[in-house]
C-alpha cells in the first residue's frame, strides 16, 4: 500500500470540478517510484500535475520474491472527489444529456452531434458527469461507425472509477447500475473480438463478482482460458495513439510485433514482478519467464501508426 498525500487543487475545488488519474510505475526495493506514466485520465490537467507530484513524494511497500524485495511495477488511481458535495449532475448537463439520448433514438445525426459538442465543451464535471458523458459518446459512436478501439476506450473510463478496485466492484456508485451492466457487457464482447483476452478476463472477473448475470459468457471465457495454454497463436490488429502509444494485457508469455513498415521504436513490458525496455527489431520474438508474473506490453512509436502484435506460446 503506498503512502501519499495529495492536494485539491484549489481552482477546481472552487468549480466544484472532480477527476481522476491512473499510473503505471515502478516501485524501487526502497519503496521509490520511479518511470511513471499516465494511462488514463479525467477533467482538467492540475489534477494529473498535482498526482504526479503526490505520486513521486509516494512510498510504497516493495514486491517480494522469496522474501527478498523487488522491483516492479504497480499502477494506481489518484482520485480527488467532492466528499462533502451530493453526488448528482447539473441540471444543464443533464437536459443536454437527455437530449442527446432522443436524438440518437430518433436517428438525428446532425442534432446528436450538435448535442454532443455542445457536453464535450463544458467546462468542469464531476465524477458522475464524466462517467455519463463517456456513455454518452460510446453510444454515439457505436450508432455512426466508431472503431472497436474507439468504443473500449469510452468504456474504459466510464467504469474507471467502478473498475479501479476488484474489492470494491459492488459500489456502482458514479452510474446507474443497468448502465453498468451494458457498459460491462459491451466492454467485454468488444475485448474478445478484438482479442484483448487477458483484459476480457478482468471484465469478466468484475462482472460477476458485482452481481451481473455472466452465464452467457461463461462457454467464451473457457476458450480463452485454454488459448492461454494452448499451442495456438493469434495477432492483434494495433494503432499507436495521438502520444505515439499503445498498450495491451498480455494473454501468452510469447510475443513479436510486425511493424507493417511503420515507425515503431521501443516496447515495454510491465510486469508484476520485473520491468524490460527492448529497442524495436522486426522480427525479434520475446519470451516472458513465467517468473515475472503477468505483463502488460506498451508500444511507442510515431503516432497513429498501425502494427501487428502477435501472442504465441513460447518453446
Amino acid at each position: 500500500m503506498p503512502i501519499y498525500d495529495h492536494h485539491y487543487p484549489r481552482g477546481a475545488a472552487r468549480r466544484g470540478a472532480e477527476g481522476w488519474v491512473i499510473f503505471r510505475f515502478m516501485v524501487g526495493v526502497d519503496g521509490r517510484v520511479s518511470d511513471p506514466a499516465i494511462l488514463h485520465a479525467s477533467g482538467r490537467e492540475v489534477f494529473q500535475q498535482e498526482a504526479l507530484r503526490a505520486l513521486q513524494r509516494s512510498t510504497w511497500e516493495p514486491a517480494r520474491l522469496a522474501g527478498e524485495a523487488i522491483e516492479a511495477s504497480a499502477s494506481f488511481q489518484f482520485r480527488f472527489s467532492m466528499e462533502e458535495t451530493q453526488r448528482a449532475v447539473h441540471f444543464s448537463f443533464q437536459r443536454r444529456y437527455d437530449n442527446l439520448m432522443e436524438y440518437l433514438e430518433a436517428n438525428d445525426q446532425e442534432a446528436a452531434t450538435d448535442m454532443l459538442n455542445e457536453l464535450n465543451a463544458r467546462d468542469s464535471f464531476n465524477h458522475m458527469e464524466d462517467a455519463l458523458l463517456n456513455m454518452a459518446r460510446y453510444s454515439y459512436h457505436q450508432q455512426y461507425g466508431g472503431s472497436d478501439i474507439e468504443l473500449m476506450g469510452y468504456l474504459d473510463r466510464a467504469l474507471a472509477y467502478e473498475s479501479s478496485d476488484i474489492e470494491n466492484a459492488r459500489e456502482s456508485v458514479y452510474l446507474p447500475d443497468k448502465l453498468i451492466e451494458l457498459a460491462r457487457n459491451n466492454l467485454f464482447m468488444l475485448q474478445v473480438n478484438t482479442r484483448h483476452y487477458a483484459e476480457a478476463l478482468n471484465t469478466y472477473y468484475l462482472s460477476r463478482q458485482s452481481g451481473i448475470n455472466v452465464e452467457a459468457f461463461t462457454p467464451v471465457v473457457e476458450q480463452i482460458r485454454r488459448v492461454r495454454g494452448d499451442e495456438s497463436s493469434y495477432a492483434v490488429a494495433a494503432t499507436t495513439d495521438s502520444n505515439g502509444l499503445w498498450s495491451m494485457l498480455l494473454h501468452k508469455a510469447g510475443l513479436t510485433i510486425h511493424s507493417l513498415g511503420n515507425s515503431v521504436s521501443e516496447i515495454k513490458l510491465w510486469c508484476r514482478r520485473r520491468h524490460q525496455v527492448f529497442e524495436f527489431q522486426e522480427g525479434a520474438e520475446y519470451a516472458i519467464p513465467e517468473s515475472w508474473g503477468q505483463c502488460t506490453v506498451q508500444v511507442s512509436g510515431a503516432p497513429n501508426v498501425q502494427f501487428q502484435l502477435e501472442q504465441f506460446k513460447p518453446e
